[in-house]
């Protein structure tokens, strides 16, 4: 009975989420608040590509805003109020691979994504997996030879530092 209950619901849940994720795609941000609100689930990683060799590639509707949508300010906002972390895994790509939203952004290498990311509160320095290794964003991006990604992160770091020592 139990499972069966678990299989309802995720039947359920797949029902409203998979038409959240061609919203997201299609940059319907009023979609995107609509599904949301009829409870589409933001926190559970689905599978967003079916076909091998990619087919234990996952993902929440935030991490996939951030892997394969245009960079929409207004869906990314629908997202957020939901009050996904930032700062944690929300894609997977096969079993070597955990990235965060920041992580994504980099893969991708969308400064959009990245400064909408940076603007709301992600972290830079946060860690995420990449082929079994721990790495930070800018070391991701320092990997995959996207020099302005790396400039962007830098230049954040920077003015971190900068704020934290006008605080004293």
């Amino acid at each position: 009975k139990h499972e069966e209950e678990k299989r309802r619901k995720r039947e359920e849940d797949e029902r409203i989420t998979k038409p959240l994720l061609v919203a997201i795609v299609s940059g319907e941000a009023f979609a995107v608040r609509e599904l949301l609100q009829r409870g589409a689930s933001t926190g559970r990683l689905l599978n967003i590509a079916p076909d091998p060799p990619h087919s234990r590639c996952r993902a929440s509707p935030l991490g996939f805003f951030c892997l394969r949508a245009q960079p929409s300010a207004s869906v990314f906002l629908a997202l957020l109020s939901q009050g996904p972390d930032l700062n944690a895994v929300h894609v997977v790509l096969g079993e070597q691979s955990a990235l965060t939203p920041l992580g994504a952004a980099v893969h991708r290498r969308s400064a959009e994504h990245l400064k909408l990311l940076l603007r709301s509160g992600a972290n830079p320095l946060v860690t995420f997996v990449v082929c079994d290794t721990r790495v930070t964003a800018l070391q991701y991006s320092e990997q995959l030879g996207a020099s302005d990604i790396s400039a962007l992160l830098c230049a954040v770091d920077a003015a971190r530092v900068s704020l934290a020592l006008s605080r004293g």
